[in-house]
């Protein structure tokens, strides 16, 4: 099996790790908790009360692997290099036969959930997770907790105040249960804002063709002295260093403000030309790059890009695993342009560093933990790619370990 990788800006977990996690238990009839499965800005963000009960909501049982303390030392010899088991993978299959959940445990996911009303939507690859529907008031009482709304930094989200709770034999097969809380993870790419109107600067139209807009590549101006006061009195203040890119006022063509590199900069200043002229493009590769909901103009934007800036041609795949953002539920324009951007971006920049190579675009269903991570699972049971670079995050301190299970799996 090739090796798997992800690569996160904020968000960055080994593949072929695994989530400590204790044997199965079978026959177990006591009540289980669900450790670890209560967001850390529960204790800290305003309760606003009680979510309505009536909202539907869909959550993922994500199951226990087998064998977990097996497959934590054969992963550590498989980097180590004096192990007769050094870079030894395992195939899917074997992976599967030996530490995978079985159809016997999603069958008794399956049977606890229908039995507390919970409508079964799909099971993911490798059997990892059980996907459900059903209202708040049933999930409530399902896994014990209770769901309130609360203020995030003048963002709304709900979540559980304590953590889930599983009966029965069920809960010795259950690692983790998303999507009591909508908290969803951020794109990092953002459109340069004014700082003093504090709004976006307006878009520029795509072209084929060079229109002269483009952004400075000097992003540090040389040292000025800059004095400051406040009214033209008391107090002031003297600053002396270097300006981060052109001023914001500016308006030349060819020297747009802040600044900005074109894929010769990366190139360059990474040292990849040597590398390009020796034949190593990334030819013969695939770079998996997962999403939530991508972009509907992906396809043209990377077109552009690589037809403007010269590139080899984009051999470029797309997995939509949902619907479009603007038909999700509860998305806002704002938030579907901001992952649009974001989308667009990734695939831009992979392909500027790695010209020659394939890249598999995943669109996640949403933005939310758990769609992300079973897009992640998609890429790699299916074989996309052997290297997978995501760009998006969320604040740690928020986070609590929530989310982070199936991540790890």
């Amino acid at each position: 099996m090739k090796t798997n990788k992800l690569r996160s800006v904020a968000l960055s977990t080994l593949l072929l790790g695994v989530m400590a996690a204790s044997p199965m238990f079978a026959g177990d009839n006591s009540r289980h908790t669900i450790t670890h499965n209560t967001w850390r800005f529960v204790s800290t963000a305003k309760d606003l009360g009680p979510a309505g009960s009536l909202k539907p909501v869909t959550v993922y049982l994500w199951l226990r692997l087998h064998d977990v303390d097996s497959l934590q030392d054969l992963v550590e010899q498989q980097y180590d290099p004096a192990s007769a088991n050094y870079h030894n993978w395992l195939t899917a299959e074997q992976f599967n036969a030996d530490y995978a959940p079985l159809a016997d445990d999603v069958a008794t996911i399956k049977d606890f959930l229908q039995a507390h009303k919970l409508s079964i939507l799909s099971v993911g690859e490798r059997n990892l997770y059980v996907k459900a529907q059903g209202s708040i008031a049933d999930v409530q009482a399902a896994f014990g907790v209770q769901i309130h709304q609360f203020d995030v930094r003048g963002r709304r989200y709900r979540a559980n105040t304590s953590d889930p709770i599983v009966d029965g034999l069920a809960g010795t097969l259950v690692s983790r249960i998303g999507g009591l809380s909508d908290y969803g993870l951020q794109p990092h790419a953002l459109r340069r804002v004014n700082p003093e109107t504090g709004r976006p600067s307006p878009a520029i139209p795509l072209s084929a063709a060079p229109n002269g807009a483009f952004f400075s590549p000097y992003c540090l101006e040389p040292p000025q002295v800059v004095k400051l006061s406040t009214d033209g009195s008391s107090p002031t203040a003297v600053y002396f260093g270097n300006s981060y890119g052109a001023p914001l006022s500016n308006s030349t063509l060819g020297t747009l403000a802040p600044c900005g590199y074109q894929p010769s900069d990366l190139q360059t200043a990474y040292g990849l030309t040597a590398l390009y002229r020796e034949g190593l493009t990334g030819a013969g590769q695939t770079n998996v790059i997962v999403d939530a909901f991508g972009s509907p103009t992906i396809t043209a934007d990377a077109d552009t890009f690589t037809g403007f800036y010269g590139l080899a041609p984009l051999n470029l795949s797309v997995y939509q695993l949902g619907q479009s953002c603007a038909a999700t539920p509860g998305t806002t324009s704002s938030r579907c342009q901001s992952w649009g951007l974001e989308t667009t971006v990734d695939v831009d920049a992979v392909h500027s560093v790695a010209p020659g190579a394939n890249i598999a675009l995943v669109e996640a269903a949403s933005d939310l933990f758990d769609d992300l991570a079973a897009g992640i699972l998609f890429a790699v049971s299916n074989d996309l790619g052997n290297v997978i670079s995501n760009s998006w995050g969320a604040p740690e301190v928020e986070l609590g370990g929530a989310p982070f299970t199936p991540f790890d799996d």
